[in-house]
């Protein structure tokens, strides 16, 4: 990025204005200054601030997307990134509003400002200034460079790492439902035999068959479901030739003995869910991207959107 800038290339978010505002020229003395006021522009959010988990969540997945070497931030300021995270030097940030249309640059410019000393902060669990907290931890503010506002702010990070938070607790409540599903079979004295994981293998649905072998796993020694052999064997020895109201049944209601057709698509839907956050924790999710294995004689420099494909996925999941 340097070198670019020292041959005078035209550079978006580098030595231009950005948004509607691309159409200015910014001299590179005024990198620094740019860079700033591009953060204090889009931290916009409004209310109460998010959980701790919450803003460790959209710190890490940024410090992912940054170590991936395509945003070019200069090394000593990612590794103020990193302190602040390892340190949990955590920035107040607003819970409503984002200006989605570029990604999280509301949510992601208020850990921005603390890292340059700025706006609010949590530290040892007393909130404080940023300046403030960045001293008690012994860390050095940021001081920006061309492109380095745009790389701590330009990307998914916030949704995705609040994406990440949402399947955890989905997930947990998914192994939750197994359990419960296994007291109700032995609430209502339900039959075992319908969960036998050789049924649900030869349903192609590997939720489906994990959730079936997981009851029977769960069950196995339990006293309070049915035998199926030992009902059937009941039933016969009862049997006088005569139409009659059996005592026990052979055969369950749906919602009892389908729950591994029913839960199991929830299985395989967080795991698709798993798969994109995933991919997108282990992007570069930046506007331009500077990738320097990909030229054949030097570093190329694109603009792009890479943040579109997973907001997009994520209204179309919504």
């Amino acid at each position: 990025m340097e070198k670019y800038v020292d041959e005078g290339r035209i550079i978006y978010g580098v030595n231009t204005s950005m948004g509607g505002f691309v159409n200015y020229l910014v001299p590179v003395e005024f990198a620094e200054e740019l860079q700033n006021n591009l953060i204090a522009s889009v931290a916009s959010n409004v209310g109460e601030y998010l959980e701790d988990h919450e803003v460790r969540a959209a710190m890490l997945a940024r410090l992912i997307s940054l170590s991936k070497g395509a945003s070019a931030i200069s090394i000593e300021n990612f590794m103020i990134y990193l302190d602040m995270f390892n340190k949990n030097v955590l920035p107040c940030i607003p819970r409503k509003g984002s200006l989605g249309a570029s990604g999280d640059l509301g949510p992601l410019a208020f850990i921005a400002l603390v890292a340059g000393g700025k706006w609010k902060a949590k530290y040892n669990g007393q909130e404080m200034t940023g300046e403030e907290a960045l001293r008690m931890a012994n860390i050095t503010p940021m001081r920006l460079s061309y492109k380095e506002g745009l790389a701590l702010i330009n990307g998914t990070s916030a949704m995705t790492g609040f994406a990440a938070v949402v399947w955890d607790k989905a997930k947990k409540l998914l192994d939750m439902y197994q359990f419960v599903s296994s007291l109700t079979l032995e609430g209502l004295a339900a039959i075992l035999k319908p969960f036998d994981p050789r049924v649900h293998k030869r349903k192609l649905h590997k939720g489906q068959y994990i959730y079936a072998s997981n009851i029977t796993t769960i069950l196995s020694s339990s006293k309070l479901v049915m035998n199926e052999a030992e009902t059937e064997a009941a039933i016969q020895r009862e049997n006088q030739n005569v139409v009659q109201n059996m005592q026990d049944q052979i055969e369950d209601a749906y919602s009892l003995r389908c729950s591994p057709q029913i839960m199991g698509p929830l299985y395989d839907t967080l795991q698709f869910v798993s798969s994109i956050i995933e991919n997108e924790i282990n992007s570069s999710s930046d506007n331009p991207l500077v990738l320097p294995e990909e030229g054949r004689y030097s570093t190329m420099v694109i603009s792009t959107d890479n943040i579109l494909q997973w907001r997009w996925t994520i209204y179309r999941s919504a």
